[in-house]
C-alpha cells in the first residue's frame, strides 16, 4: 500500500514533469537559428525564464559575517576571496528567483564552550 506522503510525492513529480514538457513543447523558439547549438541555447534561455529557478544551497561564509562592510546589494566580482558565492546583483543577472542559505560556522571543540561559540557566530 502506498502511503499518503508517497502519493503526494509521485503527484508532485508527475505535475513537474508535465509542466516542464508543456513549457518545452510550446516554447517559441526563433525559426531562423543557424545551428542546432544556437537553437539549444535559445530553448534553454526560454525554459530558464519560464520556470521558477531556486538554488537549494548557498553558503553564507563566515568571512562575510565577520566583514561588516559586506553588502549583498552590491555586485561582487566572482572568484575573489571576499565576494562569496552570491549577491543580489548576480542573482538578478542569472535570473535566480530564490535561494536557501546556509550559514557556515567553523568547527569548534565539541564542548559546552565550543557549542556556545558556534551559536554566537550563527547569531
Amino acid at each position: 500500500m502506498i502511503s499518503y506522503f508517497s502519493r503526494r510525492v509521485v503527484l508532485f513529480i508527475l505535475t513537474l514533469v508535465a509542466t516542464l514538457w508543456w513549457t518545452i513543447a510550446h516554447a517559441d523558439v526563433p525559426k531562423n537559428a543557424n545551428t542546432s547549438l544556437n537553437l539549444d541555447n535559445e530553448r534553454a534561455k526560454i525554459i530558464h525564464q519560464s520556470v521558477l529557478t531556486i538554488d537549494s544551497h548557498i553558503d553564507w561564509p563566515i568571512r562575510q559575517v565577520l566583514n561588516p562592510g559586506f553588502d549583498p546589494g552590491i555586485g561582487h566580482k566572482t572568484g575573489l576571496l571576499a565576494s562569496g558565492q552570491w549577491d543580489l546583483v548576480r542573482m538578478e543577472a542569472g535570473s535566480l528567483d530564490g535561494a536557501f542559505m546556509s550559514i557556515f560556522t567553523p568547527q569548534r571543540n565539541l564542548t559546552d564552550e565550543g557549542y556556545a561559540q558556534a551559536k554566537d557566530l550563527a547569531n
